[in-house]
């Protein structure tokens, strides 16, 4: 009897569990992952214009240097769509606050107004790599490299969101180049 009663405790124990996170063969649920990708929708801390520096009220200062069109390299991180304007830019960000600024949490948001108009593009050949995964120090800055692919022609209008932690930082607006 004893026996029995533990079996059907870990069979309905076991069988919870699978529930919790994922599907029967453990992948993320469509509802784990859109948790993941969810675009966050308070407005940006700080708002400008691409090739000035805007500043947040917490002391953080964010300026993308005007993009440039570039060649992915042979190893790019995706299959670009042809037609599309690959540009590139410079992410500066000076951390204006008394205690270190983690980016590795940062994501960069562009879009041309279509829905999904552009991808960025991981291309370690020509130094683009992603977030740093080094701290910005109080009162230090960082210089990112940074590029995306784009449904659009030379100027088009361009927006670019940072944020970090899911907090937008700073949206600047500017035109493809």
């Amino acid at each position: 009897m004893r026996k029995s009663m533990i079996a059907v405790a870990t069979a309905t124990l076991a069988l919870a569990l699978t529930a919790c996170g994922g599907d029967s063969e453990g992948n993320a649920t469509a509802q784990d992952q859109q948790q993941l990708v969810e675009d966050t929708t308070a407005p940006a801390a700080a708002s400008g214009e691409i090739g000035s520096a805007v500043k947040t009220e917490a002391g953080v200062s964010v300026e993308i240097l005007e993009p440039a069109q570039f060649t992915p390299g042979k190893f790019v991180s995706q299959n670009l769509t042809a037609g599309n304007t690959n540009n590139s830019f410079t992410i500066k960000v000076t951390n204006g606050t008394s205690a270190p600024l983690d980016l590795t949490t940062m994501v960069v948001t562009s879009s041309t107004g279509a829905p999904q108009s552009c991808v960025d593009v991981l291309d370690a050949d020509n130094g683009f790599a992603g977030a740093p995964m080094d701290p910005v120090a109080a009162g230090a800055s960082v210089d990112i490299k940074w590029a995306i692919s784009c449904v659009g022609k030379v100027g088009t209008p361009l927006t670019i969101t940072i944020a970090v932690n899911g907090e937008n930082l700073a949206e600047l607006k500017g035109a493809l180049a």
